[in-house]
């Protein structure tokens, strides 16, 4: 499964070096293009649960809700990957969005 929404400010280890800073990631939806995403990131399976909640690296304030890892069966995502997601219109990445627009397609 290929992870979506990460970026270097979520990780003080070597492996956030490897990701775009937060500042490269935020970028404009439109208001439909946004809801549809949104809906289905939290349409997502849980996988995963962590005990705790995460805080935005931004604030530092907590996200609300507990820490789940969510997938589709291709891509996975984090409930805090929602939460940059509506809060801050964090780039998902072309890959998931084309796959989004195929599958949408398809129905």
């Amino acid at each position: 499964m290929k992870i979506i929404g990460e970026f270097q400010e979520m990780y003080n280890n070597k492996y956030g070096e490897l990701l775009p800073k937060f500042k490269s990631m935020v970028t404009v939806y439109n208001d439909d293009e946004k809801q549809f995403i949104l809906n289905y990131l939290k349409s997502g399976t849980v996988i995963s649960a962590a005990a705790g909640t995460a805080k935005d690296v931004l604030t530092n304030e907590k996200i609300p809700g507990e820490w789940l890892l969510l997938t589709d069966g291709v891509f996975s995502w984090g409930t805090d990957t929602i939460y940059y997601f509506e809060k801050y219109n964090i780039d998902l990445g072309r890959d998931f969005l084309d796959y989004l627009k195929n599958k949408l397609a398809m129905h």
